[in-house]
């Protein structure tokens, strides 16, 4: 959803090229997108030491997905596979809009 395989397409919809574009060409603050498939166990471990960095420990939401792949990847690092490889899903999400904005000082305006 963060990137359109196919690129641009000139006078497509409004110059509307992907759902983040989209979004953020309607007025969302920030929106957080893959770039390319994420696994499952990957996706739940980033979306809970998101939400913990974003909501208990009130990061920013840069602050909240760089700790969230982080985590994601040392995890993925701890399960090497046939000649030391791992899964990099992790490194695909992408955060389009302000990474220094707090997402409950938002909230109150």
């Amino acid at each position: 959803s963060g990137m359109s395989a196919e690129g641009p397409r000139a006078g497509y919809n409004g110059d509307v090229y992907g759902l983040a574009t989209a979004c953020i060409n309607e007025g969302v603050r920030n929106y957080i997108a893959p770039l390319w498939w994420v696994g499952d166990a990957t996706a739940k471990r980033m979306a809970q030491a998101f939400y913990d960095a974003l909501v208990l420990q009130r990061a920013t939401i840069g602050s909240a997905l760089q700790r969230a792949r982080r985590k994601a990847k040392t995890a993925a690092e701890a399960t090497l596979g046939e000649y030391g490889l791992y899964e990099i899903s992790w490194a695909s999400m992408v955060l389009y809009g302000d990474p220094g904005e707090r997402w409950l000082e938002a909230l109150g305006r």
